[in-house]
C-alpha cells in the first residue's frame, strides 16, 4: 500500500473518530466516541501503523488533554457534553479523542517535514479553535465565555500544546519501533 494511501485511511480514520466523539457527546453519550477511539487503536496497532512511541504519546497526550479540557470546563470557557462530576473532569470522550490525536502526531510530524514544530504551532493557532467551532455546532459543547476570549485560549492551547508533541515525538523517536508488549500472566 502506498504512503499516500495510507496517509489518507489515516486522516479518514481520524476524523470519523472525531466524529463518533462529537455526535455521541450530542447525544450524551461517551460510548461511541471511547469505542471509536479503542476500535482504530486496536486497528493500528494491529496492522503496525502504530507502535510503542505513538502509544507513548497517546497516553501523553490524554493525560495533558484532560488537564486542558478540565481546566477550560473549571475557568467556564466551555462546557462539555458527557461531563463527569459536575463538569469538573473531561469527558471521557474527549480524553479519548486527546489520545487518538495525541497516537498520530508521530505522521503527522513526518507529513510536515522541516520545521515541523514551528508549522504546528501556526496549524495550532488557526485550526484549533475550529474543533471547538464545529464541536460547538455539533452539539458537543457549549462555548460559554465571551467567544472572542474564548477562541483566543482555544488558540493559545493549541499553538503551545500541538508543537510540544510534535517536538515529544523527536524525543521518543530512540524507542523501539515494534508493538507495544502485554506483559505474560
Amino acid at each position: 500500500m502506498t504512503a499516500s494511501l495510507i496517509w489518507i485511511g489515516q486522516y479518514l480514520a481520524f476524523n470519523s473518530v472525531w466524529l463518533a466523539c462529537a455526535l455521541g457527546a450530542a447525544r450524551e453519550t461517551n460510548f461511541p466516541g471511547v469505542i471509536a477511539v479503542f476500535l482504530l487503536s486496536l486497528f493500528n496497532f494491529w496492522v503496525g501503523q502504530w507502535s510503542k512511541r505513538e502509544a507513548a504519546l497517546g497516553l501523553v497526550a490524554g493525560v495533558v488533554g484532560t488537564c486542558i479540557e478540565s481546566t477550560l470546563a473549571f475557568v467556564s470557557l466551555v462546557d462539555y457534553r458527557g461531563g463527569l462530576f459536575e463538569g469538573a473532569i473531561a469527558p471521557p470522550w474527549i480524553i479519548a479523542l486527546w489520545f487518538a490525536f495525541g497516537a498520530s502526531v508521530s505522521q503527522i510530524a513526518r507529513d510536515l517535514g522541516e520545521n515541523a514544530t514551528t508549522k504546528a504551532a501556526a496549524l495550532g493557532f488557526v485550526f484549533g479553535p475550529f474543533s471547538y467551532a464545529a464541536g460547538e455546532n455539533l452539539g458537543a459543547l457549549a462555548i460559554i465565555a465571551m467567544p472572542l476570549t474564548s477562541y483566543l485560549v482555544f488558540a493559545l492551547v493549541w499553538a503551545i500544546v500541538f508543537p510540544a508533541l510534535i517536538f515529544l515525538n523527536s524525543r521518543l523517536s530512540t524507542l523501539p519501533q515494534g508493538r507495544p508488549s502485554v506483559p505474560a500472566g
